[in-house]
């Protein structure tokens, strides 16, 4: 068995607070400073109560983790960091070798402690005025400690409206606990101060003994008041905003009942997530205009110094109960990346410290995935904003334009898919310029000007320039490719307008047939053969929220990353239902696993994401390639790619029309012979052209357009001469063996066309 990991114990260097009586100050010095490369090979965390034990001494002792600046080791025996108090309290000897551990067990909480007031300039002397405030906020000082000795000083600082009050240093003179210290081989156990439990006395003033059942006082209470909530102007979030209220209402409960109110009946955090757009900052300041004592907001200049600056606005919160404290965009400056943790694990030390308490704390984040789990699992309540539904989009028109007609509304509030209130907003005010310029440039001067109406045409206008900001992301792209654009398949257009115009645009058909729509269309044969331009075409004609996804891009060297994109694109496809998804590439992130890509986690990703879509009638999964055997059989089932479609090279008519599209903008002559041309590049034994082949044909000959206009000095049009000079050293670039092998491939189970 290994033997646990040794660490020298070295001094901390750290200026003591100057006081009239030599106890150390408390302030951290319970602090045990480890690296943070050790601290991750523990599994230990900032804040966390840690035990450390010396063998050869026997002596040991309990603080409180804390992370070192020191650089990562590189060779020199690894070391810890303690004050000199500390070292005293443990029985510790500099240089000693410990180990350390995390310590399951509890400090001891104290039922009363007795405080006098050292301050060098004098103390609390006598009956004075405000002898409860200072009670108040030693206590709120002995709570932000964690940890608590017998002997030592704290200072006290009002804070008050982001004013500082006074400095008072305080001396402890005597602790008496709740139970006694419960210590395994005389290991040193601190004390710990709770706000609930625990109370203060200041010794030399003249202050009545409370009795058993006091309770810190918080002098901002006011058992009368009933805070009031109004929501106006946030249409589409009804339910959710019923929620909030039913929740927050609970502090009613406490501010009345405080005694009496169960641990269930108490208000707890609450976290408002959903995409960028759909109203949590708006909801956050609404709820901020409430009759609270305090609104304190908390944002990223508090991660500079998160053990000072938080502890500072918490008291303040806690001071002017009932108060509320707001984190917008909480993801942005306490998130789950590395860099953010010790805010994130501070933040959440503070937010367990107001259970019970009439102090509200309200977050918002875009993504739950992206916040810290430890400060996750302080949020008791979460409520989501979802993306509008058609419905709820018509009301928010109604709401930012009410002058128009319901049918015009009606119509837009059925093409904007996945539009946000903030998108919709973006568009009326798009539309309004719109109005707005066409009625200014109908008069003569600023006096005939009359607000004009918004039309059509103003949100057809806005609609060209405004899409979803939910698609904002790399993933997306705007196709604007039509089915005329490409040449013959008409059965694959046909049996692609089943999948998805049909359930779409006829879902009461589609419910009486009991029709089950496609979860999943497999485009699969040679390169070039337009797979990838059907993807668009489709997306542009269905007029659907379109995802397009090259499979390679998926690919990362990351564990867990490539799964984590995946799931990202099934979540942003679900947020902009009625959406498709188009994985081109897609044997690259869906391999068959038996064939030397067992340890690739992305083809059970995929499959989980593909059975989990919410609303498949909502959601099409389309994928292309041009190696179909190649993909995991899994998922050419039905309810996955439970349809195929090959899409072949183009026969004569098809390069005819294509020819035909290509040449018509190069000023051609009245007669191309197009037909003939087809007809010779139909016409080999052992190859095909493919789309693309058609494609560089007609650009080489425009080439040869080009240069001999440039040659000739004046401009001439294309003429069939230069399409020939460029069959002539063009070639079929698919084989007909390759060609007969896609055609022939199929799989058992699937519906081939």
């Amino acid at each position: 068995m290994a033997q646990p990991k040794q660490f020298s114990l070295r001094p901390l260097l750290q200026t003591s607070a100057t006081t009239e009586d030599s106890s150390v100050a408390l302030e951290g010095s319970f602090r045990i400073h480890i690296k943070r490369d050790d601290m991750a090979a523990l599994g230990i965390t900032a804040d966390q109560p840690i035990l450390l034990k010396c063998e050869a001494t026997g002596a040991s002792g309990v603080g409180i983790a804390w992370a070192s600046n020191e650089p990562k080791n590189q060779g020199s025996p690894p070391f810890v960091k303690v004050s000199h108090a500390q070292n005293q309290r443990c029985g510790f000897a500099y240089q000693n070798k410990c180990t350390i551990s995390k310590y399951l067990g509890a400090f001891i909480l104290i039922k009363i402690i007795t405080i006098s007031d050292i301050t060098a300039r004098g103390g609390l002397k006598g009956a004075i005025d405000g002898i409860e405030d200072w009670i108040l906020w030693a206590g709120i000082s002995l709570a932000q400690l964690g940890a608590v000795d017998s002997s030592g000083t704290l200072e006290v600082q009002p804070w008050i409206n982001h004013i500082k009050g006074m400095k008072r240093r305080f001396k402890i003179d005597k602790i008496v606990a709740q139970s006694s210290p419960d210590s395994e081989n005389g290991a040193y156990i601190p004390y710990y101060f709770n706000l609930k439990n625990s109370r203060v006395e200041i010794a030399g003033c003249f202050t009545p003994i409370v009795n058993e059942d006091f309770t810190l006082p918080v002098r901002s209470v006011d058992a009368n008041k009933s805070l009031q909530f109004e929501f106006e102007g946030l249409k589409g979030l009804d339910e959710q905003l019923k929620k909030l209220c039913q929740h927050i209402s609970k502090i009613n409960r406490v501010l009345n009942e405080h005694q009496r109110c169960s641990k269930y009946s108490r208000p707890s955090p609450v976290l408002i997530h959903g995409p960028s757009g759909v109203g949590k900052t708006t909801v956050l300041e609404k709820l901020g205009n409430a009759n609270w004592n305090k609104v304190v907001r908390v944002d990223s200049s508090s991660g500079r110094k998160p053990d000072t600056a938080l502890p500072r606005l918490f008291s303040e919160a806690f001071s002017a109960q009932p108060s509320l404290i707001l984190l917008d965009d909480l993801d942005f400056f306490a998130g789950s990346k590395s860099d953010s943790r010790d805010f994130a694990y501070s933040l959440s030390r503070e937010i367990h410290k107001l259970a019970g308490s009439s102090v509200q704390v309200v977050a918002s984040v875009t993504s739950l995935s992206g916040i810290d789990q430890k400060l996750l699992d302080c949020f008791k309540i979460d409520i989501e904003l979802p993306i509008p539904t058609s419905m709820t989009r018509l009301d928010i028109l109604k709401h930012f334009t009410p002058k128009m007609s319901a049918e015009l509304l009606e119509n837009v509030a059925d093409r904007t898919h996945a539009f946000t209130a903030r998108d919709l907003d973006k568009l009326c005010q798009i539309a309004y310029d719109a109005a707005d310029e066409r009625a200014t440039n109908l008069v003569d001067s600023a006096e005939a000007y009359q607000e004009a109406e918004i039309t059509k045409d103003d949100f057809e206008r806005a609609l060209l320039l405004v899409h979803p900001s939910i698609m904002n992301e790399a993933y997306i792209e705007v196709p604007k490719v039509y089915w005329s654009d490409i040449a013959g398949s008409e059965e694959m257009k046909e049996k692609l307008w089943e999948a998805v115009n049909l359930p779409f645009e006829h879902p009461d058909a589609v419910e009486q047939a009991n029709v089950q729509p496609s979860g999943g269309i497999l485009l699969y044969g040679p390169p070039g053969c337009s797979k990838t331009l059907t993807a668009k075409a489709l997306a542009t004609e269905s007029g659907l929220n379109f995802i397009a996804v090259k499979g390679p891009e998926l690919i990362s060297k990351y564990v867990g990353d490539s799964e984590q994109k995946i799931r990202d694109v099934f979540r942003k496809a679900r947020a902009a239902a009625p959406s498709v998804i188009f994985f081109d590439e897609i044997d690259s992130i869906a391999p068959n696993r038996g064939a030397g890509h067992e340890g690739l986690n992305t083809v059970a990703t995929l499959l989980n994401e593909m059975d989990g879509v919410e609303d498949v009638k909502r959601v099409l999964v389309l994928g292309a390639t041009n190696r179909p055997d190649a993909i995991d059989p899994a998922l050419l089932r039905p309810g996955r790619f439970g349809h195929t479609l090959y899409i072949g090279p183009p026969q004569t008519k098809a390069i005819e029309q294509i020819l035909e599209m290509q040449t018509k903008k190069m000023h051609p002559a009245e007669d191309l012979g197009l037909a003939d041309i087809a007809r010779k590049m139909s016409n080999f034994a052992d190859a095909y052209y493919s789309g693309a082949d058609v494609w560089a044909l007609c650009q080489a000959a425009a080439v040869k357009l080009a240069r001999e206009c440039v040659k000739r000095g004046e401009l001439v049009g294309l003429e069939k001469r230069h399409l020939l000079e460029a069959l002539e050293v063009s070639t079929p670039s698919l084989s007909r063996e390759s060609v007969e092998e896609l055609r022939k491939w199929s799989i058992t189970g699937t519906t081939r066309r």
